[in-house]
């Protein structure tokens, strides 16, 4: 898991009831005492892209983050390892990935979000060659949603609805629409 906030948490404890060794990077380490609550092992950077057989993304969009899975991360990537993002895609240099995909650099991913979205036609990681399409599993960015993200949407939805039966407008709106 590289990124160990709430939901990188979140996930390391659904993959305990399948038995999953698991290991994470974060910027800042764990006290053992914590780690052992998940369980998870620390690993650096490196060491977590050149041992892990799936590497799972749980990273903010910053400034350092941008791009940061490039091609020089996934050539560091074991060539039977999966690549999951269910964080923001600008975090994953896509056409790095496409090729990384296509040249057999990594096995798979698993995509919950690209960028630009809504994804444009032309995204590399959609016009993958057809021999190479069932390298990567698409999912329309829920994959990251906690119980809480799910409650507060939930209510905004009921919320909005009730706002515009009383023909007010609703909150946020995206698009200008």
């Amino acid at each position: 898991i590289l990124g160990f906030g709430s939901i990188g948490k979140d996930t390391a404890k659904l993959l305990r009831a399948f038995g999953c060794k698991v290991s994470y990077y974060s910027r800042s380490r764990l006290s053992r005492e914590e780690e052992s609550q998940y369980p998870v092992t620390y690993l650096p950077l490196q060491d977590l892209v050149r041992d892990c057989d799936i590497i799972s993304l749980h990273l903010p969009v910053t400034p350092d983050t941008i791009g940061f899975v490039n091609e020089d991360f996934l050539n560091g990537m074991k060539n039977t390892s999966i690549l999951i993002n269910t964080a923001r895609g600008e975090i994953v240099d896509q056409q790095a990935l496409s090729k990384a995909l296509s040249e057999g650099i990594i096995a798979g991913a698993g995509i919950d979000t690209l960028y630009p979205e809504p994804v444009l036609p032309e995204n590399p990681l959609l016009n993958l060659p057809d021999a190479m399409k069932y390298k990567v599993i698409f999912s329309p960015h829920i994959a990251g949603t906690t119980y809480e993200v799910f409650c507060r949407i939930h209510s905004n939805i009921w919320n909005n609805f009730e706002l515009v039966c009383e023909g007010k407008c609703p909150e946020h709106i995206v698009n200008g629409v």
